[in-house]
């Protein structure tokens, strides 16, 4: 294993480079589906020829055996007695921490159109997943904006096309999952090295980008393959709920909230939305709660959950948007973080086939997030998996 890193700045209207290999250690690079830059932390000692001159906006790239890892910014710098400095470099997707004032309107075709007009207004380099000339994009709703960032303004829309696009995985080949038969699709963000792009994570799911077809040789991490260690914890004392009350309050309504306050504890009656204590009429809900109450009270008792709703939205989507809280919340949470040698395809958003016999787990997973660490001859990984990335789960 060799890695490469190179440190640039402009110096008198120049841009300088060093390579800085050598005086560099302590090299951790994390990348995540949520929301947020890939950032690369790194150790630096002092330069003997005192010419490098590392400060705020340098820019940082890396390479681990001759593939292109990490390119971004430094945004801290931190130093003490010693001559050692600890650097804190983010990829481009730092400046989608930008806050800005956005009206969507109809002139916005779908979250594509959105996506380039963000990269075209921050000079920045982006790209489309191959997924746009498969998926039906829907024309966005339209939305004003603002003061937010614009992780916060793409999030937005994309929740909207993950919480309706599922598709089912066309092939003769079996890679089982909990969730294969009905694949949720997910579209995220991920920095490519200096291109930004909106991609849909099936395409990281063993299949090939280009074709889409599953690959034929996938990666295997588990018993006796590359895996060191590993961490399963299940448990109900994290946001698992068995009650789910929805509420929906008009603050210019007047109403008593302890008038109806006994349909919160009817273990068979789902309050779909609720106006200061009084159910609201007509959303057609058929939920009654049998499914996450009666199964799970007997063992679990009850934990229960109020949902505040921002809006009545239409009957089906309150139906939809109940029923996904409802598989969301009424499930033990099973986190599983591998420890594994490093392997530089693996980052947020792509997959692997697990093979883990005392678990029982043989079928591929998402990698929710990974931190790669780099130190002399050795690489390592630490990753969190799911089996259901729409979920966050390990089901």
């Amino acid at each position: 294993m060799s890695y490469t890193m190179l440190v640039s700045y402009l110096e008198n209207s120049k841009n300088r480079t060093f390579d800085v290999s050598q005086i560099v250690h302590n090299i951790e690079y994390t990348t995540s589906i949520d929301a947020q830059p890939g950032k690369l932390t790194f150790m630096l000692e002092k330069d003997n020829s005192n010419s490098l001159k590392i400060g705020m906006g340098s820019l940082v790239q890396f390479f681990s055996n001759g593939k292109s890892v990490f390119y971004g910014k430094v945004f801290t710098v931190e130093t003490d007695i010693s001559d050692v400095y600890r650097v804190v470099a983010y990829d481009m997707l730092r400046y989608f921490k930008n806050s800005d004032s956005l009206l969507v309107d109809e002139s916005f075709d779908n979250i594509g159109v959105l996506f380039d007009k963000i990269i075209n207004a921050y000079e920045l380099k982006g790209r489309l997943g191959e997924w746009t000339n498969e998926v039906n994009l829907q024309p966005l709703e339209a939305h004003y904006f603002s003061n937010d960032t614009l992780f916060d303004i793409l999030s937005y829309y994309m929740d909207l096309e993950n919480s309706r696009m599922t598709k089912s995985l066309k092939s003769n080949r079996v890679y089982k999952t909990k969730d294969s038969e009905n694949l949720a699709v997910r579209l995220y963000l991920r920095c490519s090295y200096d291109v930004i792009e909106l991609r849909e994570i099936r395409y990281d799911f063993l299949c090939d980008e280009e074709s889409g077809d599953l690959k034929d040789t996938v990666l295997l991490i588990g018993d006796e393959s590359l895996m060191t260690d590993y961490d399963y914890k299940v448990d109900i004392d994290n946001e698992t709920y068995n009650r789910l009350i929805f509420v929906y309050s008009e603050k210019d309504k007047n109403s008593s909230a302890e008038s109806e306050s006994n349909v919160q504890v009817k273990e068979k009656q789902m309050v779909a939305a609720m106006d200061a204590g009084h159910i609201i009429s007509g959303t057609g809900t058929d939920l009654d709660g049998t499914a996450v109450g009666e199964n799970t009270k007997s063992r679990w008792n009850i934990l229960s959950k109020i949902i505040e709703l921002k809006n009545l939205e239409a009957t089906n989507q309150l139906q939809e948007y109940m029923k996904a809280s409802l598989e969301f919340y009424s499930q033990p949470n099973r986190t599983l973080k591998i420890n594994a040698i490093g392997h530089d395809s693996i980052f947020a958003g792509s997959a692997f086939y697990l093979h883990l016999s005392k678990l029982d787990v043989n079928y591929p997973v998402y990698v929710i997030s990974a931190t790669h660490r780099y130190e002399a001859d050795e690489h390592m990984m630490e990753l969190e998996v799911a089996t259901n990335v729409k979920m966050r789960k390990f089901l």
